[in-house]
């Protein structure tokens, strides 16, 4: 346990760290109510994501901007696919998707927040290089939009409630090879000696890591909803693991009802091999079934991907180009001057 918060670069010994715990910091706004609109709104799987080969329970849905086409539906919205949202007509209420946008709006904030505080430095890093190159200022969220949220399901074959589980993987959560690549050119030209030290101890731990890409890190918050207080019965048994790092962060219900009603985490994904735990419960007899008795665990949180910072770096690029040629077009060639642009590095 670190006596202060410090970012990754300066931690007292030479490391990469891949994950780190925490109590969010954020008072707790997804309360029985809010918990049973989500639940009714999106009541079906989700995104059923391939790599977890079968082993994915509960619901997994994207609130955010998406990493693929895996949806039927975008709300009537025109524009890139990659850009539509997670509305998957057949297991969705669209009539109360509207009513889910502030929550959801907000729970990606306090996740975007708690991201920047938790000592990460990548974020900062892209964000840097992207402001030198393009002269363009942009936000947290630019380089990691995705938010993700997890619920319970009800298993149509079974009529039991499943909460969200999977498997041990690793997740696709880097930059693109462009803006991994000045990143690079950063740290060894411009880096202080503590960020060459940091980046070195990431090349050699992450073996499975493009060298033009950077890990981007995802953050996370659980909580517990039981409004039917099965607690004064059952404890809930639960953790978040990364076998790779020999880490077991426990997210259980006495955790849960001690306190810490809200426990978040930062890590990198690509790097470290993760997974979210089965649940088990256990009576006031000592009996143990992991036929969930009517608890929620919801989960959210804001990761990031290289699909979606190519195309929207490609699209800032051809706006910015687009805007300049129309402003010269209509005023004799004269060029404008567009604030945190170098308008001379896009002719």
């Amino acid at each position: 346990m670190l006596p202060k918060n410090v970012s990754d670069i300066d931690l007292p010994v030479k490391c990469f760290p891949i994950f780190r715990g925490y109590e969010w910091q954020y008072k707790r706004i997804l309360d029985d109510a809010h918990h049973t609109l989500l639940v009714e709104t999106y009541y079906g799987r989700g995104q059923i994501r391939p790599h977890l080969n079968g082993t994915q329970f509960g619901q997994l849905r994207m609130l955010a901007f998406r990493q693929s086409n895996q949806a039927s539906s975008n709300m009537g919205e025109v524009s890139g696919t990659i850009n539509h949202h997670y509305w998957v007509e057949s297991t969705t209420n669209t009539s109360l998707v509207q009513q889910t946008a502030a929550l959801s709006n907000a729970l990606s904030q306090e996740a975007v927040n708690v991201q920047n505080n938790s000592g990460q430095v990548v974020i900062g890093l892209v964000k840097r290089v992207i402001m030198k190159k393009e002269q363009v200022l942009v936000s947290s969220s630019d380089v990691c939009p995705h938010m993700i949220c997890t619920l319970p399901y009800v298993n149509k074959k079974t009529g039991i409630l499943e909460t969200y589980s999977n498997g041990e993987h690793t997740d696709c959560d880097t930059t693109n090879d462009e803006y991994g690549e000045l990143v690079n050119k950063y740290v060894q030209d411009e880096g202080c000696m503590n960020l060459k030290e940091y980046a070195a101890e990431m090349r050699a731990l992450c073996s499975n890591l493009k060298k033009t890409r950077w890990p981007l890190p995802t953050t996370c918050c659980s909580t517990l909803n039981d409004p039917n207080n099965l607690c004064s019965r059952f404890t809930h048994r639960k953790y978040f693991v990364v076998p790779s790092g020999a880490i077991c962060w426990d997210i259980s219900s006495d955790i849960m009802l001690n306190g810490a009603r809200q426990l978040g985490s930062t890590f990198h994904g690509h790097v470290a091999s993760h997974l979210t735990s089965c649940s088990i419960w256990i009576d006031d007899d000592g009996m143990i079934t992991t036929i969930n008795p009517g608890f929620s665990d919801p989960a959210w949180g804001t990761s990031g991907g290289y699909a979606y910072l190519s195309r929207v770096g490609r699209e800032r690029r051809e706006m910015v180009v687009n805007l300049i040629s129309n402003y010269m077009t209509q005023n004799n060639g004269v060029h404008p001057r567009l604030p945190g642009v170098n308008v001379a590095n896009y002719l």
